[in-house]
């Protein structure tokens, strides 16, 4: 399963910064400092991985079980090792989840959302740019089979879907909508994002980082 060049849509963004340096996430401290810093460097840092696990695994922390997230090498790890590479990284029953939400990292830097409606039995992309049109969704769908021919015997019928979103109005604010985007949806809210408001949007996630809660 290779990617695949997508046709881009023209958008007019600002300058698009160098990507950041990603730096290792210090478990034993929750000093912004130490792990996060160069996401919130600037109001146009791109968000780190570590970043965005860390803001998602604080939505999961709030969600009493009905959501789960992935990490941000999830994707690649079942790309490059198939279905046993990460057999084991979900531990939950994926069938008793509301949400699984599965940040993705395309086109060599630009942050997407997938979003599993485990109920609805729907898997639907959010890209604040409308710019990937690549496999990636494709692949999480042929997972979620493999995950029910292991653990269930037996494969549901998963449909895959484009999602509507806010689109982004510059270069660097994809992993601010990526994680704001999971956050209002695990609690069901679907006020649409305001573009305009990502510099404060961002301040909040660097407090609840810090915080290690979210404040919504």
């Amino acid at each position: 399963m290779n990617d695949v060049l997508p046709a881009v849509s023209v958008v007019k963004i600002d300058e698009i910064p160098k990507k950041e340096i990603e730096v290792t996430h210090d478990p034993n401290t929750n000093e912004l400092d130490q792990y996060n810093a160069p996401s919130f460097k600037s109001p146009k840092s791109w968000y780190t991985s570590d970043t965005i696990n860390d803001y998602l695994k604080l939505i999961v922390k709030r969600s009493n079980g009905e959501v789960h997230a992935v990490v941000t090498d999830f994707i690649p790890a079942y790309l490059r090792g198939g279905y046993p590479a990460v057999r084991r990284w979900i531990k939950k029953d994926i069938h008793t989840l509301k949400f699984l939400f599965v940040p993705m990292n395309v086109l060599g830097g630009h942050w997407i959302l997938t979003v599993v409606n485990v109920p609805e039995r729907t898997v639907t992309s959010y890209d604040s740019l409308k710019c990937y049109d690549g496999p990636y969704s494709m692949v999480l769908k042929e997972y979620l089979t493999d995950w029910e021919m292991d653990k269930k015997g037996a494969a549901s019928s998963w449909t895959l879907k484009i999602g509507e979103t806010t689109r982004q109005t510059n270069g660097y604010d994809c992993g601010p909508f990526t994680v704001e985007l999971a956050e209002k949806m695990s609690r069901g809210d679907t006020t649409p994002i305001n573009a305009s408001l990502m510099s404060s949007v961002r301040l909040r996630h660097r407090e609840e980082i810090i915080a290690g809660q979210l404040f919504l």
